[in-house]
């Protein structure tokens, strides 16, 4: 799929992006591979949750530490809800 330069953020009809479904999995490789193609990180659901918000707020969950350290190295922001300030 990766070969055809799809639309990576191409949106659902509740305005998720792939991040959103990959935040809700638990697959770390799927996860690096759509962020280095620069998937918005900050696509905000029909719910109003970004992909993060997807993920557990386990602070030691693996694809949580992946996803803020990308965020950091590329010096994103990450638009997140006041209820999961607290946990980040």
């Amino acid at each position: 799929l990766l070969d055809f330069s799809p639309d990576v953020n191409i949106l659902d009809d509740n305005n998720q992006n792939v991040l959103h479904r990959i935040c809700q999995s638990d697959c770390v490789i799927l996860l690096s591979k759509f962020l280095e193609l620069n998937t918005n990180i900050n696509q905000k659901d029909s719910l109003g949750k970004n992909p993060i918000e997807y993920l557990p707020t386990d602070a030691l969950n693996k694809m949580r530490k992946y996803y803020e350290n990308y965020a950091l190295s590329k010096k994103l922001k990450l638009n997140i809800t006041e209820t999961l300030k607290g946990v980040l």
